[in-house]
């Protein structure tokens, strides 16, 4: 029951969105208007997600709760049909807005305008993230493909290039990747 009422909860969102999309056409708004759409994390066991071959759920360091697909489209400014595979975040989406507004992106903020690599103009966008669980013994790093998880004083390795399923520790064969992500 649980799963249904949360498809049924996708349902009624997806019919929102395209009254939204409908109506931002029927007005002529729709090619200067940006629309963004992604989650906050990754599926929550909670609403029976499927998270695939990704391990982890909400909450979670795994793929399987901090991995989400992020949509964005203003067809009058940024190509359409685009599909890229590297590192981003939500902490982008202001500077991105704010560059797309013409206004001034401040200088002290973490993230950082998606507009070059949406436009071309750049191929990668963050090279490294971080996320912590604050003053839990919890934190990841990903740089690349690489991505270290340490969690109660344990610390992984995983290449996500061969492994994105997360099932293969490496820290042990890659002392110096361990010692260099730890750094960071």
């Amino acid at each position: 029951l649980g799963r249904k009422r949360y498809l049924s909860h996708l349902m009624a969102m997806d019919d929102g969105i395209g009254k939204i999309m409908n109506t931002l056409k029927a007005k002529g708004l729709r090619d200067n208007t940006l629309i963004v759409f992604l989650s906050d994390n990754g599926g929550t066991i909670n609403t029976y997600a499927n998270n695939g071959s990704l391990r982890g759920y909400k909450y979670m360091f795994g793929e399987g709760g901090i991995r989400i697909p992020i949509i964005v489209s203003m067809p009058s400014k940024l190509p359409a049909n685009q599909q890229k595979s590297t590192i981003v975040s939500s902490m982008d989406l202001f500077p991105t807005i704010m560059n797309l507004a013409g206004g001034n992106v401040p200088k002290n903020l973490d993230g950082k305008s998606l507009l070059p690599l949406l436009t071309g103009k750049a191929t990668e966008h963050h090279p490294t993230l971080y996320w912590s669980k604050g003053p839990e013994d919890e934190w990841a790093i990903r740089k690349g493909d690489w991505k270290l998880h340490q969690k109660r004083g344990t610390v992984e390795l995983i290449d996500l290039a061969s492994d994105p399923s997360e099932t293969k520790d490496v820290a042990s064969a890659n002392p110096a990747k361990v010692n260099e992500l730890r750094s960071a």
